[in-house]
């Protein structure tokens, strides 16, 4: 972990790779949160997730372009929680990424 961020490398087939800083912030109040959107063309909706916890692990399902995705988060009593599932049902390949 370097500058308080972990590193998520996504690589997919193709060689595809894109990277992306996820910041740790301190969860209290309205910190915490990853708000993103709208997306999903004409009928994309925006989201928001409050992570418990450090985000032990991201998995993206995707065709020719992101469909959807899971957080999951430890809370501080140590249980694994999941966010409801973010996007649509297409994609055909899941890849599941974790903070290096």
């Amino acid at each position: 972990m370097k500058n308080g961020c972990n590193r998520f490398d996504f690589i997919f087939e193709k060689k595809v790779v894109i990277d992306c800083e996820i910041v740790q912030g301190k969860i209290s109040g309205e910190e915490g949160w990853i708000s993103l959107g709208p997306w999903g063309g004409e009928d994309g909706v925006n989201w928001a997730y409050k992570a418990d916890g450090p985000i032990m692990q991201i998995s993206i399902c995707y065709g020719l372009a992101i469909d959807s995705i899971l957080i999951e988060s430890k809370s501080c009593d140590g249980v694994i929680r999941s966010s409801e599932k973010f996007g649509g049902t297409g994609g055909y390949s899941t890849e599941t990424v974790r903070p290096s």
